[in-house]
């Protein structure tokens, strides 16, 4: 089973704080797609995080976030992708 942790847009924590103050490591780390960078993709991988962004609608975002080495993603359009 995998657990999620959902981070809105707005959430100006940074990944070590969120997860301390969740108490556990989760195997997803699922953030509103305007938060990931190169660097916290490195830094959840580091951690045996997978990257899940959502909510991607532009495929030429999609590609972007691909290009940076999310695991995955959430979309509306799914035929984008």
């Amino acid at each position: 089973m995998s657990v999620a942790l959902l981070i809105e847009d707005n959430d100006t924590r940074t990944l070590n704080k969120q997860l301390d103050e969740l108490g556990f490591v989760p195997s997803v780390y699922s953030p509103h797609y305007s938060l990931v960078n190169n660097e916290l993709i490195q830094e959840c991988h580091r951690q045996g995080i997978k990257v899940i962004p959502w909510t991607v609608n532009n495929s030429g975002k999609m590609k972007q976030l691909v290009k940076m080495g999310i695991d995955g993603l959430i979309t509306d359009y799914p035929d984008r992708f």
